[in-house]
């Protein structure tokens, strides 16, 4: 893959090259900022609109912060945005490890489903109507995918 494409503040350093690059291991950049936006409630790099600079922040290195001395998420995620792609988790154990921190009620699994709670959400609650085709939160292909996050 080649090319110029997604969101600027979430895109791996090497998506802005016209080289080609391993879209598994973008993606899994992307996921790490993803996550730790979805744990912080705050967008990566800030309030920087310019998407050359948040491009040469990310490219220099430079990560947001993870908060307090929470090393075992500072590393999982670590592992995930590493500047050097082959350097990257894989899928599987980037999702073995945060079950891992999960199954130990690490504090981020608290406050997430402390916010899904809040909102009114429940992994076991019914799913809502859907189109044929789609993939719901509750059946055996969604369930097969996310199996090892909730396990």
């Amino acid at each position: 893959h080649t090319g110029y494409t997604g969101t600027v503040r979430y895109m791996a350093p090497e998506v802005s090259a016209t080289a080609p690059f391993d879209l598994e291991k973008a993606d899994l950049y992307s996921a790490a900022l993803t996550c730790w936006c979805m744990l912080y409630g705050a967008r990566p790099y800030g309030d920087e609109e310019d998407s050359h600079k948040v491009l040469q922040l990310a490219g220099q290195g430079l990560r947001p912060p993870v908060p307090g001395k929470d090393a075992e998420l500072a590393a999982v995620l670590g592992r995930l945005w590493h500047a050097v792609p082959a350097s990257r988790a894989t899928a599987e154990d980037a999702a073995r490890r945060m079950g891992e921190l999960a199954a130990k009620e690490h504090k981020w699994s608290r406050k997430v489903m402390g916010k899904i709670k809040s909102l009114g959400g429940s992994f076991g609650r019914k799913a809502a109507p859907r189109t044929p085709g789609s993939i719901s939160p509750t059946s055996s292909a969604a369930s097969s995918l996310a199996s090892p996050l909730l396990s």
